[in-house]
């Protein structure tokens, strides 16, 4: 969902003069999630945090 937003975000101010500029922006987020030639990517992921312990949390 945040993807999607950030692409109307990002769209709308263009809307009147770009009206399909959207279709660019979509496109490009997509083909960001392909697997395609897909690399180990560099870092590990962020642990996960228990957020019902308030030490977690600071």
């Amino acid at each position: 969902m945040l993807l999607l937003g950030g692409i109307h975000q990002t769209a709308a101010p263009l809307l009147n003069a770009q009206p399909q500029a959207w279709r660019r922006y979509l496109e490009l987020a997509l083909d960001g999630l392909r697997t395609t030639n897909a690399r180990t990517l560099p870092h590990r992921p962020p642990r996960r945090l228990n957020l019902t312990d308030p030490a977690e949390l600071t």
